[in-house]
C-alpha cells in the first residue's frame, strides 16, 4: 500500500513540476521599467533593456514577441534597416507558426496556448507591414513600400478563409479526442466570427501619398475612394470623424509636409475566468467579466461536474493626449486628426478567432477535468488512508488548474492611434515641432523635429511619437 501511495504522490509531484516549468502563465512584469524609457522617448535605452533580457524573458516560443517589440522600437529610434530586419523575421515566423499549428491541431488541442509558440495577433501582422512601409519611405525605397501596403491587402482578404480552415481542422481534431461514438447532438462546433475588417485607412493613406508623389493621380484618387469606403462600411472601427482628405489631391504650386503622429499605448490582454457545470448531454458555461455571460453547449457528459478555465480578452489602454498641434518655423499651422484607431482594429480582428480559443479552451478543460476526476476515483480505491487520498486529489486539482492560465502574450509597443495632417509651405528648410496637449489643454510634451528640407517633389513625410 505504501508503494501505491508513494507512486501516486511522485506522479503528482512530477506533474506539478513539469507544469510549473512549462511556463503556462504569461509574465508581463518585465515591461514596467521598459515602459518608463518609452514614455520619455528614450527608445535606445528600451532597446538595450530588451536585448539584454532576451535569454531571461523571451523563451524560444516567444520569438515573435521579441522581434515585434524590438522591430517597432528600432523604428521609433530611426534605425529603419534594423527595424525592417526584425519585423521581417516576425512576419515570416508568424506565417510559419500559424501553418505549423494548423497542421498539428489535433495533437495540440489539450495544450494550453501559453505552452505553444506565440504566432502573433492579426492586428500585429497587419501593422508590422505599415511600419515596414514607413521604414522603406525613410530609406527612399518607395517600390518596397508599395509591396508592404499590398501585403496588408492580401492578409485582410485572407482573414476569413484563414480561420474558417483552422476551425474545420480544430473540429476534426476535437472529434478525434471525443471519439466516433459521440452523438451528433452532443458535438460542439468550433466556428470563427465573420471578419469585419477588410479595408485599412492608414495603409490606403500611405499608398495615396506615395502615388501622389509619383504624380499618379488616378491611383491616388482610388485610394481616397477606398478610405471613404472604410468609413462607410466599417463603422465599428472608424467610429470617429473622418479627416478632410480631399485637399490632399488638389494640385498647388507649394510644397506639402505630411505629418503622421503615433500616440498612446497598445492594447493588452487580461484574463476572464469561466465556470463549467456539466449536465446530461450538455454543459453550462458562465462568466462575469468582461461582461455577464452564460450559455449552454452540447457535450457528451453526465451531470454533476464543475470545472473552470481562463480566457484572454483585449483591453484598450488609449492615450492621455487630447490634441496635437504642429508648428512650422515657430508658428502653429495645423492640428492633427485621427486616421486610425489601432486599438479598434486589434479588438475587431481578435474577435474573429475568439470563438476558436473559447471552444478549444472549453474542450481542453472538460477533457482534462474528466480525466482528473477518473484519476481521483482511482486514488479513492487504491489509497486506504483518507488523508493521503484527500491530499492526492487536492494536488490533482492544483495540477489541472495550473495549466489553465489564459495566454496574455501580446506585443507592447505598437501605438494606440495614428494622427495625420498636411501643411503647405514654400520649398526650402523649415523648422518643425509637434506639441502634445492633454484633455485640459495642458502641454504634455514637445517633439522638436528640427530643420527639414522640404521639396516640391517627392514625399515630405514627418513622423512624431508620444506613446502615452
Amino acid at each position: 500500500m505504501l508503494n501505491i501511495i508513494k507512486r501516486h504522490l511522485v506522479q503528482l509531484t512530477i506533474i506539478i513540476i513539469i507544469i510549473s516549468c512549462s511556463s503556462t502563465k504569461t509574465n508581463v512584469s518585465q515591461y514596467e521599467e521598459i515602459d518608463k524609457n518609452i514614455y520619455s522617448g528614450n527608445y535606445q535605452a528600451a532597446i538595450s533593456q530588451i536585448e539584454s533580457s532576451k535569454e531571461k524573458v523571451y523563451k524560444e516560443k516567444d520569438e515573435v514577441l521579441y522581434y515585434l517589440n524590438l522591430g517597432i522600437l528600432y523604428h521609433y529610434a530611426d534605425e529603419y534597416e534594423k527595424s525592417n530586419e526584425l519585423l521581417t523575421k516576425a512576419e515570416f515566423a508568424i506565417e510559419d507558426l500559424f501553418t505549423k499549428s494548423a497542421s498539428k491541431i489535433a495533437t495540440s488541442i489539450l495544450l494550453n496556448d501559453n505552452a505553444l509558440d506565440y504566432s502573433g495577433e492579426d492586428y500585429e501582422d497587419i501593422y508590422l507591414n505599415i511600419f515596414k512601409a514607413l521604414n522603406y519611405i525613410k530609406l527612399n525605397e518607395t517600390d518596397a513600400s508599395f509591396v508592404e501596403i499590398n501585403r496588408i491587402n492580401l492578409k485582410l482578404n485572407k482573414l476569413d478563409d484563414k480561420y474558417k480552415d483552422l476551425g474545420d481542422k480544430m473540429n476534426a481534431g476535437l472529434m478525434k479526442k471525443m471519439g466516433e461514438k459521440t452523438k451528433d447532438e452532443e458535438k460542439p462546433e468550433i466556428k470563427p466570427e465573420k471578419n469585419k475588417f477588410h479595408n485599412d485607412a492608414l495603409g490606403k493613406l500611405i499608398s495615396m501619398l506615395l502615388y501622389r508623389s509619383d504624380n499618379d493621380w488616378d491611383d491616388a484618387r482610388m485610394d481616397l475612394d477606398k478610405i471613404n469606403e472604410a468609413w462607410r462600411s466599417q463603422g465599428q472601427i472608424y467610429n470617429f470623424t473622418m479627416p478632410q482628405l480631399d485637399p490632399y489631391l488638389e494640385k498647388t504650386d507649394g510644397s506639402k509636409i505630411n505629418i503622421i503622429s503615433f500616440i498612446g499605448k497598445s492594447p493588452i490582454k487580461k484574463a476572464a475566468t469561466y465556470y463549467i457545470t456539466t449536465f446530461d448531454g450538455y454543459v453550462n458555461i458562465t462568466s462575469t467579466k468582461p461582461v455577464q455571460f452564460s450559455e449552454t453547449m452540447p457535450w457528451p457528459c453526465k451531470e454533476g461536474k464543475h470545472f473552470k478555465f481562463s480566457l484572454p480578452y483585449i483591453v484598450k489602454r488609449g492615450t492621455i493626449v487630447g490634441r496635437i498641434s504642429v508648428l512650422v518655423d515657430g508658428v502653429e499651422k495645423k492640428e492633427l486628426s485621427m486616421i486610425e484607431n489601432m486599438e479598434n482594429v486589434a479588438h475587431t480582428t481578435f474577435k474573429v478567432k475568439a470563438p476558436l480559443i473559447y471552444v478549444k479552451s472549453v474542450a481542453r478543460t472538460i477533457l482534462k477535468g474528466l480525466a482528473a476526476e477518473q484519476a481521483k476515483d482511482k486514488m479513492d480505491k487504491e489509497i486506504a488512508n483518507p488523508y493521503l487520498a484527500f491530499a492526492s486529489k487536492i494536488a490533482t486539482n492544483v495540477a489541472v488548474d495550473m495549466t489553465e492560465n489564459a495566454d496574455l502574450r501580446i506585443s507592447r509597443f505598437f501605438p494606440a492611434r495614428a494622427m495625420i495632417g498636411e501643411i503647405e509651405v514654400a520649398s526650402g528648410l523649415h523648422n518643425i515641432s509637434v506639441k502634445y496637449f492633454d484633455i485640459n489643454d495642458q502641454l504634455l510634451y514637445t517633439d522638436d523635429i528640427g530643420e527639414i528640407l522640404i521639396s516640391s517633389s517627392g514625399l515630405n513625410l514627418v513622423e512624431s511619437f508620444y506613446l502615452k
